[in-house]
């Protein structure tokens, strides 16, 4: 059964929205209209002095922020904030659990535990900020203690640098490969996948290469546990992964996924 109790994508995409309508109300700002659908965009209209503006909003767990998915993504959104007249902005907002002690624990927002908020406002969007910052894009990993223990860095041509952290281990090595080869999977696998994790099926975003990596990391652990087959280095990496390691799904892995990570890994 799927973790009820994690907030899911949609209800963190939509506490981030409402953490930003606080803010430009209590700035002067006139609401419009709000779009909490994540494919759609922007996610807040809102007027001031006689202008129109175009926000976009993105969320994050800890210890990261929101991000823009692509430059194609930021630079059609200006475009079209352009063609009505309006200025666009940009709001990032990171969202960590309260009672978290860990690195990891605090990237698991749940409901009634409270949460901190990483949020410095808006920011203009322009097409050079766009192309600057959608450059590289960063993924953390978790050691087995659960803190961050590196990253995973996709640079402009597409190829990954793994980056150590102080503390690498095992662990946070095995979950940069699984972000990595998120890029290998085709048109139809990635629809598939897409559906499952209810993320939106017409773009690959970093939310969507986390949401696959965490998926095959579970697969991984699944079939290691029932004694099935897959490759020796990967077997030989998780007898020293612990299971406290990787954040619970928020949803349970379906026979169309498992045949799926099957086909492309093993098992």
């Amino acid at each position: 059964m799927p973790n009820t109790n994690i907030i899911s994508n949609d209800e963190i995409h939509t506490f981030g929205i409402n953490i930003v309508l606080d803010d430009v109300r209590q700035n002067g700002f006139a609401v419009v209209s709000v779009e909490t659908n994540i494919e759609n965009n922007p996610q807040i209209i809102a007027s001031r002095n006689e202008q129109i503006f175009h926000i976009l909003v993105r969320t994050a767990r800890y210890p990261q922020k929101g991000k823009l998915e692509s430059r194609e993504l930021g630079i059609e959104v200006i475009r079209d904030a352009q063609k009505q007249g309006a200025f666009c902005y940009f709001a990032s907002v990171g969202i960590a659990n309260a009672l978290g002690t860990t690195d990891l624990e605090m990237s698991i927002p749940t409901k009634g535990a409270g949460y901190y908020i990483a949020y410095d406002g808006l920011e203009e969007l322009t097409i050079n900020k766009v192309i600057s910052e959608t450059a590289t894009i960063d993924t953390i990993t978790f050691n087995q203690s659960g803190e961050v223990a590196g990253a995973v860095k996709r640079m402009p041509d597409g190829r990954h640098t793994i980056i150590a952290g102080e503390k690498p281990d095992i662990s946070s090595a095995l979950m940069s490969i699984c972000f990595i080869f998120a890029e290998d999977l085709n048109i139809d696998q990635r629809l598939i996948f897409a559906r499952w994790a209810h993320l939106p099926v017409d773009i690959w975003s970093q939310s969507h290469r986390e949401a696959f990596a965490h998926a095959l990391m579970h697969f991984f652990m699944e079939v290691k546990a029932q004694g099935g087959n897959l490759p020796t280095s990967v077997l030989n990496a998780l007898k020293a992964f612990p299971p406290q390691a990787l954040a619970p799904l928020q949803y349970p892995l379906t026979n169309e996924i498992r045949e799926l990570l099957s086909s492309l890994f093993g098992g």
